[in-house]
């Protein structure tokens, strides 16, 4: 049996105000960020759109809008994730009218754009690997495969019965040239070959919440929201290596969640008013990033977090409360990296 650890209550090394922080006005609700082509790039969910920050100057650019705003019920259309491969931004909008990725080169700001699935099926998550766009559906567990620079579907696959209870949708947690994980809504980790796209390996992991990931060091960290332990999966075995429990955490729909800052460095939200980031083979604290907040944290959503340009990089989406026509904007802070 693998040991159980506790987090302990005091962090190493917390970075606060006082070590430099900047803040940098950006859309509203920003939910994810990638380096590409010498900017920072923050994609803002409400907003349905794309913005680069200036590494140099800390400024943002104006937003590169993908679709128009959804309404007051955010069926419309919304930016769910940015990713990149390095040479191009892929936007995924998982609204019902738009159902679509868009791939925009970051120097010249030229688009295309790839509809998928239908009303009832709608793209769900995405992820880059094995020089490829994977794209994961909301219902009947489809999983499409694009080309990285046409967006033309190299191929679909479905797992609707991957499960004995059946699977409607799936969730990227990441990609490589030898796997793709993903995990299905009875939260099982699935390890799919890329060039077969079959499933090779089952892994029992949480029984509620929503999954998040983040690869480092030929291993998966995984939570799951509302659930109190985290993960280290062994990429090579497929076995659970480390378990770690945690201690009270903030809203249950939302936390914890695990992700990578893009330099196989793996961090830690249980509330939305800290990011700690853990070293890979234990799960330890090794770091704390302060997170300002105003008023209640149930009105505060997941950071993303980067490491890009010598700097981290950490969006702050405040403005749970008014629901997709609220007003507040959210903003990016930028701390030294030491």
């Amino acid at each position: 049996m693998t040991r159980l650890l506790v987090f302990l209550a005091a962090a190493v090394m917390p970075l606060t105000a006082s070590a430099g922080r900047v803040r940098i006005d950006v859309g509203r609700g920003p939910c994810c960020i990638v380096f590409a082509h010498g900017g920072i790039w923050v994609g803002n969910h409400r907003d349905v759109s794309v913005q680069r920050i200036d590494p140099l100057t800390n400024r943002a650019a104006n937003p590169i809008v993908i679709a128009k705003p959804a309404g007051a019920t955010g069926g419309g259309s919304n930016l769910s994730a940015l990713v990149t491969d390095g040479k191009a931004l892929f936007v995924l909008d998982g609204g019902a009218l738009e159902r679509s990725v868009t791939r925009i080169d970051p120097a010249t700001h030229a688009r295309r754009v790839m509809r998928l699935g239908n009303v009832r099926v709608l793209p769900r998550s995405v992820a880059f690997g094995a020089n490829s766009v994977w794209v994961t559906s909301s219902e009947d567990a489809e999983l499409w495969q694009l080309d990285p620079v046409t967006l033309a579907v190299r191929s679909t696959t479905s797992f609707a019965n991957a499960g004995p209870l059946g699977t409607t949708q799936l969730n990227l947690l990441a990609a490589s040239s030898s796997a793709v994980w993903a995990v299905d809504e009875n939260l099982n980790l699935l390890r799919i070959d890329p060039q077969t796209r079959k499933i090779v390996k089952t892994i029992r992991l949480f029984t509620d919440g929503f999954a998040t990931g983040a690869a480092s060091g030929g291993a998966l960290w995984i939570a799951a929201s509302g659930q109190h332990r985290l993960l280290r999966v062994d990429t090579t075995t497929g076995r659970v290596t480390r378990r770690v429990a945690l201690g009270k955490t903030g809203d249950a729909t939302v936390f914890p969640v695990v992700e990578s800052a893009g330099d196989g460095s793996v961090w830690l939200q249980t509330d939305a008013d800290a990011l700690e980031r853990l070293d890979p083979p234990t799960g330890r604290v090794v770091r704390t990033i302060r997170i300002p907040i105003v008023g209640s944290t149930n009105n505060y959503f997941a950071s993303a977090i980067l490491h890009a340009r010598g700097a981290l990089w950490v969006t702050v989406w405040p403005g749970g409360s008014g629901g997709f026509t609220a007003k507040t904007r959210g903003f990016v802070l930028r701390f030294p990296q030491r």
